[in-house]
């Protein structure tokens, strides 16, 4: 496989074929969700008291991945689970 062509699949068709969630790529369909990665420790983030704030940050630590339109939706979110609990 010519160079060129090499860096046009790591560059172009590989992150298609990344999966964000578990972080590896798959050149072809996983067989079973076994994995052979460590899992890591389960993390609380405190949406309910701390909204947007912690989900920003849980982010940012975590590498979660997640999209502005998550962010904007929690504070809205949160205020009607807070009205319903009350």
């Amino acid at each position: 496989m010519s160079e060129c062509f090499a860096q046009f699949i790591d560059d172009v068709v590989a992150p298609l074929l990344h999966d964000c969630m578990t972080q590896c790529r798959y050149d072809r369909p996983p067989e079973t969700f076994g994995f052979s990665h460590t899992p890591q420790p389960v993390h609380f983030v405190d949406v309910m008291g701390e909204g947007q704030a912690a989900l920003a940050r849980a982010n940012s630590q975590l590498g979660l991945r997640l999209y502005v339109f998550v962010y904007l939706s929690v504070d809205g979110i949160t205020a009607q689970l807070k009205h319903l609990v009350e």
